[in-house]
């Protein structure tokens, strides 16, 4: 905490972008989103991005607050999201997607199926990604959405936390070792095989 993971993670969305990729910004609050685009800002990338598609309902990118707050990007169009949503396709023009992790919770639901299907060939970055992982619809709507991308950078200041964490970072492990029963396998090894990943 503190350490400059927003700066990172902007640096590394900015060099997603700028490699022709679309990328996918995973967190797990909405104001999140306002203070990435501080570090957006900061390291001279703002226009880089254009204007995210955000998927979660009537949440904006501003700076500053009270008097002073600035919306830098207007929430969404719902009809306009639904539709995206519907058509498992980005608005023209899209370079970066932003999501919480609230909005995969359900399983089998439509939000899911259009991350997996974004996902497909794009780039996701999960910040917080302590909040991928477990047995929970999330993490099985997430993994699916990972399986498809390219790649998926995680960040996280307490990702090994426990064994049940260190499952959300299969794709490091070796194919043989990417089964449903890792995290047992891990669980089993306790404290020593945590230490040693």
């Amino acid at each position: 905490t503190g350490l400059g993971k927003g700066r990172v993670v902007a640096a590394v969305l900015r060099a997603i972008v700028y490699a022709g990729s679309v990328a996918i910004f995973i967190t797990e609050k909405e104001n999140l989103f306002s203070d990435l685009f501080r570090d957006i800002i900061d390291i001279g990338s703002f226009d880089l991005f254009g204007r995210p598609f955000i998927l979660n309902n009537e949440a904006e990118i501003s700076e500053g607050g009270g008097e002073d707050r600035k919306v830098l990007h207007p929430a969404w169009d719902p009809a306009v999201v639904q539709k995206a949503i519907k058509a498992g396709e980005l608005p023209t023009g899209t370079k970066l997607v932003m999501a919480t992790y609230s909005q995969f919770n359900r399983a089998g639901s439509i939000k899911a199926d259009f991350l997996r299907r974004v996902a497909r060939g794009s780039r996701m970055v999960c910040d917080e990604s302590h909040n991928a992982v477990g047995d929970s619809n999330t993490s099985e709507n997430l993994g699916a959405a990972m399986d498809e991308a390219d790649s998926v950078p995680f960040s996280s200041a307490t990702f090994a936390k426990t064994p049940r964490n260190l499952a959300a970072y299969r794709r490091l492990f070796p194919a043989s070792m990417r089964s449903s029963d890792l995290m047992s396998v891990l669980s089993a090894g306790g404290q020593a095989i945590s230490e040693a990943l």
